[in-house]
């Protein structure tokens, strides 16, 4: 993965004898941050460091032999603090432009001196909040080029900083490096994404963590634990990804969803249920029509309306919500049952529908639709209602309701 947003042309590499006084201060900046140095030690140490960096660049690799610095074998010695650095966040490349500023690379390795289990800033925490920019920074590859059996399982902090990479932009492919290094450990991976996801406030950021998690096609176990959780985005978030990554094992938890107090949970495990399309499912969506809330109802319906389980005679409910339902994007869902799927409704309760949409006035349109299904079924019942929509002070009404008559030969005289 790369955090280097800077065009550079040409950058020169530095000598071997300037790359390694440049990386022995950048592991004498690690042991100092380590042991508390004073403020002034830490300002002569960068100083240093950062004249040396300006003579060209460095680049320092990590395999499972040690360090290797400008394409030459190192031995650890001063380097040590580096190795451990980079190993405990799984870094295999840092590439330091001549152009980095001593900000920058205090900032880098701050990062690398904040390993998982000490106290102080996490190494995700600085990296998502300041971003090391002019520092070129790569994870271990999934072919793991050899590294000791130990470093084959990423480690949190390693996931955790991919992840948030994959929220800022960074492509999270097989072939991609943050994809590489989440898909080591894809169940682990998914966990840390579903945190980050969680966290989020940003809607695109959580659809990138969303969309990972789909493609990593994890356990889904801590997900039915999420589902128990006391803050609502959690349970949403945990019931929309059941949803996405279509396990029907979760009909049944999702059950429980759709009488949350939160109306988005009630979305969300709606909306996974009539993906799923499991007989229990369907049910908990035929339940969810009944809802107090407008969008719970309109995305049940939708949901019934795509299903291949959806009623083939005349449904109780499509005909009371019908008579009954007072919300314009609910009704329009009912309107598109009616029209692709006439049979789910009587043509009474059509016929009372269109008349009802004709006396309400504002929604016109759909008082049209309905009469024209009607019309289809039973053309003298649609009389009624269109000449009270010929009548109409909308031309485009009036013209539709003409059009109506004419291809079902019915006579409005």
């Amino acid at each position: 993965m790369s955090n280097d947003t800077t065009p550079r042309s040409a950058d020169t590499e530095a000598s071997f004898e300037v790359a390694l006084r440049a990386a022995e201060g950048i592991a004498q900046l690690l042991h100092a941050l380590n042991h508390h140095a004073s403020g002034s030690d830490l300002a002569l140490s960068l100083a240093r460091t950062t004249s040396l960096l300006q003579q060209g660049t460095v680049t320092i690799a990590r395999d499972a032999d040690g360090l290797s610095l400008n394409e030459q074998r190192l031995d650890m010695g001063m380097l040590a603090a580096l190795y451990r650095g980079m190993t405990e966040h799984d870094l295999r490349l840092v590439q330091v432009s001549p152009e980095t500023p001593p900000r920058a690379l205090l900032q880098f390795v701050a990062l690398l001196a904040s390993p998982q289990g000490q106290q102080g800033v996490a190494f995700d925490q600085l990296w998502a909040e300041h971003g090391v920019w002019h520092v070129r920074v790569e994870f271990s590859s999934a072919e793991a080029e050899g590294l000791d059996e130990s470093f084959d399982e990423p480690s949190p902090n390693a996931l955790r900083a991919a992840a948030l990479a994959v929220g800022r932009g960074a492509l999270a492919g097989p072939d991609d490096p943050a994809g590489r290094l989440l898909r080591r450990s894809p169940d682990a991976a998914a966990v840390v994404l579903f945190g980050v996801l969680s966290e989020a406030r940003a809607s695109v950021e959580r659809r990138r963590y969303f969309d990972a998690i789909v493609a990593l096609h994890p356990d889904p176990t801590f997900l039915f634990s999420a589902l128990s959780h006391p803050a609502w985005y959690v349970v949403r978030n945990a019931a929309a990804l059941l949803g996405a990554m279509g396990v029907e094992s979760a009909d049944q938890p999702l059950l429980r969803c759709i009488v949350h107090a939160d109306s988005r949970v009630r979305v969300a495990a709606t909306r996974a249920l009539g993906v799923l399309e499991t007989g229990t499912a369907i049910e908990g969506v035929r339940l969810a029509v009944t809802d107090r809330s407008p969008e719970v109802r309109r995305v049940a319906w939708r949901a019934l309306r795509r299903s291949a389980r959806a009623p083939q005679e005349p449904c109780p409910l499509l005909a009371d919500a019908l008579l009954q339902e007072r919300d314009v994007d609910v009704l329009r869902e009912l309107v598109v049952i009616v029209q692709r799927m006439p049979q789910c409704a009587t043509t009474q309760s059509i016929q009372r529908a269109a008349a009802r949409l004709t006396d309400r006035g504002d929604v016109p349109v759909l008082a049209c639709d309905l009469a024209e299904a009607l019309a289809h079924r039973a053309p003298r019942l649609a009389l009624p209602v269109l000449r009270r929509l010929a009548d109409s002070g909308n031309e485009e009404i009036r013209r539709r309701a003409k059009a109506i008559e004419a291809s079902h030969s019915i006579s409005l005289a």
